[in-house]
């Protein structure tokens, strides 16, 4: 994003022989009773590039940020496109992004889970209702759990933009998306509301709970913004559940 650093913790890249992966090389499926709660590490293999023979895949982290029932979660929507499949840290797959909010400018994602986990269903506040000054926190696989207050409770569009070119070389997709025209960029502009609590990349789709311990948002990103004296300012930006449709609550 260019306002806004996506939260999306990239690991090492892996190479994968083929266009796709061959049939027996199809991921495990995550055993039953596999416990899947809200603050727990889901990984995404993410391909990058196309390269004929092969196709360069990298691993992104993220965080699950609220388990609707047991048969469905919430993370952020910049974490996978509708079809992706989503991971445990050890490798088991535990479910399938089916619906990516994005499109409608909710940085949400709905991920339909496999039969048989061990869910641990939370309390969600779907109305997102909080005012200035509310306490929220949220807990993420990169800065844990962090709190803070709502610096403002109206939503706002935050208006960006995803680089679509792998970051083969340090430093090479910045400088591509520096001159790509506008319209060949991927918008990701979302409704958010700010708060003052740390978030760090993999912190993407915790779930934000208000002083109750509901559920209210998804957190999105985070603003590059420094003070007066160049220090980085603490903010982060989530997508209010509200923006959920009823059919996938």
């Amino acid at each position: 994003m260019r306002s806004t650093a996506l939260l999306t913790a990239a690991a090492a890249a892996a190479l994968t022989i083929g266009a796709a992966a061959p049939a027996s090389a199809a991921p495990k499926l995550a055993a039953p009773g596999t416990p899947v709660y809200s603050g727990m590490e889901i990984r995404i293999n993410k391909p990058v590039a196309d390269l004929g023979v092969a196709v360069l895949a990298t691993a992104s982290k993220c965080t699950l940020g609220a388990v609707v029932s047991s048969g469905r979660a919430l993370t952020a929507g910049h974490c996978g496109k509708r079809g992706t499949k989503i991971y445990t840290k050890s490798g088991a797959q535990i479910g399938t992004v089916t619906a990516n909010l994005i499109g409608a400018k909710a940085d949400i994602g709905v991920i339909s889970l496999i039969r048989g986990l061990g869910t641990r269903v939370d309390s969600i506040d779907w109305s997102s209702r909080v005012a200035k000054g509310s306490p929220v926190s949220k807990s993420g696989i990169t800065t844990g759990t962090t709190r803070g207050t709502v610096i403002d409770p109206r939503q706002k569009l935050l208006r960006a933009v995803e680089c679509p070119y792998p970051n083969l070389i340090p430093g090479s997709s910045s400088i591509l998306c520096a001159i790509t025209p506008p319209q060949l960029l991927v918008n990701q502009s979302t409704y958010v509301v700010e708060t003052s609590f740390k978030s760090q990349p993999g912190d993407s789709g915790s779930g934000v709970r208000n002083g109750s311990g509901q559920v209210v948002g998804i957190v999105s990103s985070i603003p590059q913004a420094v003070d007066a004296k160049g220090n980085p300012i603490i903010r982060s930006f989530y997508t209010p559940v509200s923006r959920v449709p009823g059919n996938l609550r």
